[in-house]
């Protein structure tokens, strides 16, 4: 449509912004015009604080371009008047806040197991403790973290879930904790066929979660007592010749001028209200 190439071009005018960059969405009301502009999130807040100086210069702009359509008289219904009414850049929501999380850790000691014999094929072994502690729960591998150290075998495990759920998941750990051991050790003796291996299992330990830190007011400083410095005695001013005050420098060729709207860097997120007194459009 013939208006909306010259509104595009009305408000993309003296600026680096090509008119893909420009979505317009018209109106009734004579005619609103919203015009959104997509350009780097670098250079937004001085190209929002630039074009909120230039608005009457684009709505000018807006109303010489829709004038020079042909035809426009035909769907007028008056003299053709133009307003940019806003200029902001649109806020981005902050990001939702993760859930806080809870941990429960256990201990299972295995007695007659090698350690070192273990340790070398220790993903499949910690693969099956996994395996038992999320049976049963909605818990993943990776909310389970599995440590193996000496003596003679010490599996402490971690396990990490959302504060909404802790209650329920304590409540099934303290429920089937007593069938942990057993379960681990027939995961060993997979490692030592005939060997007799049994195991212990610790109480559940519940980490108390840390207060949230709580802001201090700073402390204001004393003020240090200075030192009288003694008066200067005055100096006698000798008559000076009257001299011409310093005159401001004129502005130079490369000095930008305020009204002019060639400077004006691309913007992240525009909205430009633009109004205009239009019957229909071409």
């Amino acid at each position: 449509m013939r208006v909306e190439y010259s509104i595009r071009a009305a408000v993309i005018e003296g600026t680096n912004v090509s008119e893909s960059d420009v979505e317009l969405e018209l109106s009734a009301g004579s005619v609103n015009v919203k015009a959104i502009i997509t350009v780097p999130a670098a250079e937004s807040q001085s190209f929002v604080a630039d074009l909120n100086e230039n608005k009457d210069s684009v709505a000018q702009r807006v109303v010489q371009k829709i004038q020079a359509v042909p035809g426009i008289d035909d769907v007028s219904n008056g003299d053709i008047t133009a307003s940019v009414s806003t200029v902001e850049e649109p806020t981005t929501p902050a990001p939702p806040t993760p859930a806080p999380l809870r941990t429960i850790n256990m201990r299972v000691i295995l007695e007659g197991a090698n350690y070192t014999r273990i340790m070398a094929d220790e993903a499949s072994f910690v693969s099956g403790v996994k395996t038992i502690i999320i049976n049963g729960t909605s818990l993943q591998e990776s909310d389970v973290e599995v440590t193996l150290s000496s003596g003679s075998v010490i599996v402490d495990i971690e396990v990490t879930v959302a504060a909404g759920g802790f209650d329920a998941l304590l409540a099934h750990f303290e429920k089937v904790k007593d069938t942990l051991p057993d379960a681990v050790v027939q995961i060993a003796q997979s490692f030592f066929p005939g060997l007799t291996i049994t195991a212990t299992v610790s109480d559940l330990v519940v980490p108390t979660p840390a207060p949230a830190p709580t802001p201090s007011s700073p402390t204001p400083a004393a003020p240090t007592p200075s030192s009288p410095t003694p008066a200067t005695p005055p100096t006698p001013l000798s008559p000076t010749p009257n001299s011409p005050s310093p005159s401001s420098p004129a502005p130079g060729p490369g000095t930008p001028e305020l009204d002019s709207f060639a400077h004006v860097p691309k913007a992240h997120m525009l909205v430009i209200a633009v109004l205009a007194t239009l019957a229909a459009t071409a």
